[in-house]
């Protein structure tokens, strides 16, 4: 039994690693996420990986394989790899990216992952209406003032003359600092126009896996008028509600709303990905894009930064 976990720790000490790559077989098929159609022009990206040492005394050996689909909008992939899946990325002109995939289990007698070749169906989101957009990623932007309003300009992406460059007030912001029941902070936001608002946005499930998250177009209805969140630094208070940090919670905004000559409302609308969050030292932090055209609904954005355009 000595001599055993001698040759173990031996064999671990050296980033000996005993599992061997088994087999895999998988067919990928990509398809319109709408008509369910095979998209001929695909390219799948997927990979096996044949050496991984935890303890880093050996390099990764990694297959990466990215390979186009067959006029059925299929490619098989066969493969050694030490861990079970299959699956891949896809690409298409036209399209957003995709991903799916499935576990698979490992047959020790055969050395293989099964199901053997399965077959899994990559939904592709078309393109439809993709727009140049104001889009800024924040990171613990800290307001200007606390315990009174503070406004933020999504176009020039500042606060408010005369805190920053800014020069309308589409979100207003009220930061207060609490050190009773916990230490921490809190913050309100509202907006200038009666229609203004905000809702959350929790993905479909069948959007989960492509690169473009959102509905289309923006709703017309549904908007609230301001949301609260709060952050205590430590130890929260469960009685108390806190900032939601599900990743999966996101925000659809309209600011800017006016009645035209139609008498019809109209505003410019956007989205913040992820939950809009005020963290330590009451700094917020929210990643946004914006679309200054009035009426202008479509949430596709086509990676056209008019912020960068402007400097």
């Amino acid at each position: 039994m000595r001599v055993f976990i001698f040759l173990l720790i031996g064999m671990l000490s050296t980033g000996c690693v005993l599992a061997q790559p088994a087999s895999s077989k998988y067919t990928v098929r990509v398809v319109d996420a709408e008509t369910l159609l095979p998209i001929t022009n695909a390219m799948v990206r997927t990979s096996f990986e044949h050496q991984y040492d935890p303890w880093g005394n050996k390099p990764s050996i990694i297959d990466r394989r990215k390979e186009h689909v067959n006029q059925d909008g299929e490619i098989v992939f066969t493969g050694k790899s030490l861990q079970g899946g299959a699956g891949g990325h896809a690409f298409a002109e036209g399209y957003y990216s995709g991903h799916n995939g499935r576990a698979t289990d490992k047959n020790i007698a055969l050395n293989r992952w099964e199901p053997w070749n399965p077959v899994v169906e990559v939904k592709l989101r078309p393109k439809k209406n993709p727009l140049s957009m104001t889009h800024k990623k924040l990171i613990r932007i800290k307001p200007p003032r606390t315990d009174s309003p503070v406004s933020f300009d999504l176009e020039k992406a500042d606060w408010v003359a005369p805190y920053g460059k800014g020069i309308t007030s589409d979100l207003i912001f009220n930061v207060s600092l609490s050190e009773s029941p916990k230490k921490g902070a809190k913050y309100t936001l509202n907006f200038s126009n009666e229609a203004d608002g905000i809702q959350k946005y929790l993905p479909p499930e069948e959007y989960s896996s492509s690169a473009f998250i959102w509905p289309y177009v923006a709703p017309l209805d549904g908007y609230d008028s301001n949301i609260s969140r709060f952050a205590y630094y430590k130890f929260p208070n469960p009685d108390l509600p806190s900032t939601d940090l599900k990743k999966t919670i996101n925000y659809i905004f309209r600011v800017r709303s006016h009645e035209n000559k139609n008498g019809r409302i109209v505003g410019s609308f956007g989205m913040i990905k992820g939950e809009l969050k005020i963290e330590k030292e009451n700094a917020l932090y929210f990643e946004y894009w914006f679309n200054p055209v009035p009426n202008e609904r479509s949430l596709e954005y086509n990676g056209v930064n008019l912020l960068k355009k402007k400097k």
